[in-house]
């Protein structure tokens, strides 16, 4: 009576053991364990997490060094000066009046980079004159010399035409308004040439 029920249990612990993941199997007194087959769930392959591509500053520099110079205002200018000597025997006036371009931008050598993951931070100097053009032979002369006065020697109306392109170079200084389009300029043709770096997401401007 003991011995059935012992086979009974021995054939329903067999039974309960193929249900589980991991079970015992006896053969020859010796323990053998066994798994079950993964689920396809498991064997699922996770896809390799790409690394993110990030800016290169040495490429950014290196597109800035193909152009030494961004210009960011090319301007009209015109300036006129006037010598007037009064003497007892004769006066001696001249009208010397310049006009030419100017170009305002800044240097790209003096462009500052700094790279922040996928975003550039770019600081650069405030517009400065690249060129002025104000050509001597083009200069329009007015002149009212008296009979008894002689008329200006070349280095003397070189002299003049100095003192009209100095006053025409400070005039381009202090004007407001082309320094600041030339800013906003610069900041349009750095951006551009940034935003097309690979892997650049933002680019940010900082004084």
């Amino acid at each position: 009576m003991n011995r059935r029920k012992r086979t009974e249990r021995t054939r329903t612990l067999k039974r309960t053991a193929l249900t589980f993941t991991l079970g015992v199997a006896i053969t020859a007194g010796v323990l053998t364990f066994y798994q079950s087959p993964a689920s396809p769930e498991a064997t699922t392959k996770l896809a390799p997490v790409q690394a993110k591509e990030l800016v290169d500053k040495r490429a950014i520099i290196s597109a800035l060094s193909e152009t030494p110079e961004i210009v960011g205002l090319t301007g009209d200018i015109s300036k006129t000066v006037r010598l007037q000597d009064d003497k007892w025997f004769g006066d001696k006036t001249y009208e010397l009046t310049l006009d030419g371009t100017f170009k305002l931008g800044v240097s790209t050598k003096d462009v500052d980079i700094t790279v922040k993951g996928n975003t550039v931070v770019v600081r650069f100097p405030d517009p400065h004159i690249i060129a002025v053009d104000l050509p001597f032979d083009k200069a329009a002369i007015k002149k009212d010399v008296g009979l008894m006065r002689k008329d200006l020697s070349e280095s003397e109306l070189q002299s003049l035409y100095g003192q009209a392109r100095k006053q025409a170079v400070a005039d381009v200084k202090v004007n407001v308004k082309a320094r600041e389009k030339a800013e906003d300029s610069v900041e349009h043709a750095l951006e551009d040439l940034i935003e097309r770096m690979p892997a650049v997401e933002s680019v940010i401007f900082v004084d």
